[in-house]
């Protein structure tokens, strides 16, 4: 059986106090702003931090929120800031709220599975986590999310993105990604690895992926109510129209796909 710490961080409100955590390496500070009977928003800070050790893989289950992931080079440690808010239409309701919302980190063996806890959809309340993640160049990252805007910093390993609503940027990956969001905008500037992988697919939005001009990949581009582009590359096309293009780049090593449902498609050379 795999060796397995889990930390869970449940912590009431009490305003302008400072609050230890029950778990080590994690940490907590609250906050009302408003007072009265009219809105208010209850928030609390959370730290974590750890040393990589055998982890390869962080997994982040996020609600409603921006989520930022930012690889740096030669750490072996994931340090983990998220900003939890809970609106209401009073200060006693947000912090009620805020005392049943927390971040659990359960920590294994392999990955490190991060996920936002908060109450059922029938409460009225409005339930935000921010998360800004530190982890190893070359790290794993799987993201998951409801709603909010998801940036992707410098990744070397395999990414996975799934989110209902926001927008998506991937800044100087170069592991293979997947990304899929129902209602929302891709860019992505990356390097494809040698037999890497590129899928982007989003219901409503644009897709705009910036490449080596050198990448090696098969390609399939298709926007079903817009148009494709592709730029500054030499593509040996098989199929081409205004809305959807496929052929191969280089010698066709990788793959690349890219698909919009209600929106545009550009592919540009650097």
């Amino acid at each position: 059986m795999a060796d397995r710490v889990r930390r869970r961080v449940r912590l009431g409100l009490v305003a302008t106090l400072l609050a230890l955590a029950a778990a080590a390496g994690a940490g907590c500070f609250a906050d009302i702003l408003g007072s009265g009977d009219g809105p208010a928003t209850a928030r609390q800070t959370f730290e974590y931090d750890t040393d990589r050790a055998s982890t390869s893989r962080l997994r982040l289950f996020g609600k409603s929120g921006n989520v930022t992931v930012t690889a740096v080079a030669g750490s072996d440690s994931i340090r983990i800031r998220a900003s939890l808010e809970v609106t209401a239409d009073n200060a006693d309701e947000a912090a009620a709220g805020l005392s049943e919302f927390w971040v659990d980190v359960d920590q294994r063996t392999s990955e490190l599975i991060v996920t936002t806890a908060q109450p059922s959809g029938l409460d009225t309340r409005d339930y935000v986590a921010h998360y800004e993640i530190e982890v190893p160049q070359f790290m794993f990252v799987f993201v998951r999310n409801v709603s909010g805007d998801i940036t992707m910093n410098g990744i070397g390993g395999d990414l996975y993105i799934q989110n209902g609503s926001g927008m998506i940027k991937l800044n100087d990956s170069f592991g293979s990604a997947t990304v899929q969001i129902a209602n929302g905008s891709v860019a992505a500037r990356v390097f494809l690895p040698l037999f890497g992988t590129l899928f982007v697919s989003t219901g409503n939005g644009d897709i705009d992926v910036a490449i080596p001009e050198d990448t090696s990949a098969e390609l399939l581009a298709t926007a079903g109510n817009g148009t494709v582009s592709v730029q500054n590359l030499t593509v040996s096309t098989e199929y081409q129209t205004s809305n959807a293009i496929s052929g191969q780049l280089g010698d066709g090593l990788g793959i690349i796909q890219l698909a919009s449902t209600n929106g545009s498609v550009t592919l540009v050379g650097y």
